[in-house]
């Protein structure tokens, strides 16, 4: 057994020389160096954690530090925080300062910005000081923080500081919007929103404006006040003061759900403040009904001022619920419609899934187009309005496509004959009343008012009957001569502009006429113009247009000089 163990140790010996005796002293200085760091590191922590133990002595547990509110924070509404200091321990505290950080929404009482540092100086053993900072919190209900640092020194010269936060919330603001809306609309329905501001506090608003944030599909009709760069001025809001923002849009879009906000901003105290927001979310539900319109078969290509025109409105229930109450309209343009009939009428009640029908709708154009319309159109935009049982929406309107026609032009021919003025001087000549043989001069006016519309190769014309010659005395305003053409006095007007006799100057025409009456004509009145006629090509249509005037007789209408001397006498 000896001889056995002898053997083993040897082959032990001679393997730890052969393969590891070199590899061990190689590394003998890493493994020294890493002996030395552990070493070093456990001696530092050890000084450290003495030095602790024995010279620092933190002043935390010396003294208390807090902040509070005094009762319920309303936003808009004054309050109070509260910031103490209380030394617990049973030495002074020296070189006490105390530092506030207020929120940027808190307006202060004194007009402060920001923070502010007391210096508290000595603070004795167990007293306390207690700080209140008066204001009011702005903008909309949110949590704010209220940030307090102190730090000190005790007597042995050892400082120390501590921060604290406290929080400044409030649920409710006496600034408030408010927004009415529909709870669920139908795609294109008209909708009607409106947004009240109330300002219940006792601060003035300067340049209060409502900055919207419309859904994508959100398409505004009008606004008021009207809405600039999505933002509303609702200028200045006096304590207790309620101002409105109402608008009228159309909401479409593949967002079953959109939703409008209004944010109220303002200047109190010279400050700028966000001072609320709210929001509401309107449905969208898709009631299936289709409307459109179209002109009749028959219906000219264009229409004429004071005319109608048939227009067939078709409406069908695609949806899956009946639709009550449909009632068939067209939109109200009083620029370029002037009535509407309905044949039989606009009324068509329930309407089940899959139902259709159409209705005859008679659109007159105004007889008179707004001077502040130029090449005028009549469009035809169908309406609707219905109630879905599911979802329930009450009232909705929707619009159709809508159609147009051209309005065409239009020519007003004024004329008149005179022996005197309106003045009451004399420019006729010869016997009055007018004598049997005998000639009388007469001036005869005439001039042209136009529609929306330039009138081109305009021609002015008046028939003169027996008895009555043209003195070849005229004098025109605008086109050419006039000139004698058979019967006819002649006036070639050319091109007349828009808006003639309203925008700018009627062109114009006055001419001489001697007037000899016959034997058979005494106890009379006869023509001294048989009629008057326009004629002329409307640029924006190409249709003819056309205007007479009745004729003219030697009782001069309107010249009150030739009262009871208007009959011809021997």
């Amino acid at each position: 057994m000896k001889r056995i163990i002898r053997h083993l140790h040897g082959h032990a010996t001679r393997h730890y020389h052969k393969h590891y005796k070199t590899h061990y002293q190689e590394r003998a200085h890493l493994v020294f160096l890493l002996d030395a760091i552990l070493v070093g590191t456990a001696i530092g922590l050890l000084a450290l954690g003495s030095y602790f133990s024995w010279f620092y002595h933190p002043l935390r547990d010396d003294f208390r530090l807090g902040v509070a509110t005094i009762g319920e924070v309303v936003g808009a509404q004054e309050g109070e925080i509260s910031v103490f200091v209380e030394n617990v321990s049973d030495a002074p505290l020296k070189d006490g300062r105390l530092t506030v950080h207020l929120p940027d929404a808190f307006l202060a009482a004194d007009g402060r910005i920001g923070s502010r540092t007391i210096e508290i100086g000595v603070l004795p053993a167990g007293a306390s000081a207690r700080y209140q900072f008066r204001g009011m919190p702005l903008r909309a209900p949110k949590d704010a923080k209220v940030i307090a640092h102190f730090e000190a020194a005790s007597e042995d010269g050892r400082r120390d500081e501590r921060l604290v936060s406290g929080d400044l919330s409030w649920e409710r603001s006496l600034i408030e919007t408010r927004i009415e809306a529909p709870a669920s609309v139908i795609p294109g329905q008209s909708v009607r929103f409106r947004v009240q501001v109330k300002n219940g506090s006792e601060v003035d608003i300067e340049n209060a404006s409502l900055k919207m944030d419309f859904p994508e599909g959100f398409r505004l009709v009008n606004a008021t006040p009207p809405v600039y760069r999505d933002t509303v001025a609702l200028g200045r809001l006096e304590p207790g003061a309620d101002a409105y923002a109402d608008f009228t849009a159309r909401l479409t879009g593949a967002v079953d759900l959109q939703a409008i906000q209004a944010e109220l901003t303002g200047i109190v105290a010279g400050r700028a403040f966000s001072l609320h927001a709210s929001k509401a979310e309107v449905g969208l539900a898709d009631a299936g009904l289709e409307i459109d319109a179209a002109f009749a078969d028959d219906a000219p290509a264009f229409v004429r001022p004071g005319e109608e025109m048939a227009v067939v409105v078709r409406y069908r229930n695609d949806g899956a619920s009946p639709i009550d109450g449909l009632t068939l309209g067209i939109a109200e343009d009083p620029r370029a419609i002037a009535s509407v009939r309905w044949e039989p009428s606009e009324s068509v009640g329930a309407l089940a899934p899959g139902a259709s029908g159409e209705r005859t709708a008679f659109v007159r154009a105004p007889e008179t187009v707004s001077q502040f319309v130029l090449n005028p159109v009549l469009r035809v935009v169908p309406t609707a309005r219905f109630s879905v049982e599911r979802p329930r929406v009450e009232g909705a309107e929707i619009a159709g496509a809508g159609i147009e026609r051209k309005i065409s032009g239009a020519a007003r021919l004024r004329a008149a004959a005179r022996y005197y003025t309106n003045e009451g001087d004399q420019i006729g000549r010869g016997p009055l009343p007018p004598k049997v043989g005998s000639a009388t001069r007469y001036w005869i006016f005439a001039s042209l008012e136009t529609g929306a519309t330039e009138l081109q190769n305009g021609t002015l014309s008046f028939r003169l009957p027996a008895g009555a010659a043209w003195t070849g005395r005229a004098a025109v305003t605008s086109g050419e001569e006039a000139f004698i053409e058979g019967d006819r006095l002649v006036w070639r007007v050319g091109t007349l502009a828009a808006h003639s006799g309203i925008l700018r100057e009627a062109p114009s025409i006055s001419f001489e006429l001697a007037f000899t009456p016959t034997e058979a004509q005494i106890g009379t009145t006869p023509l001294l113009v048989t009629e008057a006629v326009f004629a002329g090509v409307d640029a924006w249509t190409g249709a003819a247009v056309r205007s007479e005037s009745p004729g003219l007789t030697t009782q001069l209408h309107g010249d009150s000089g030739v009262a009871g001397r208007t009959a011809v006498r021997p």
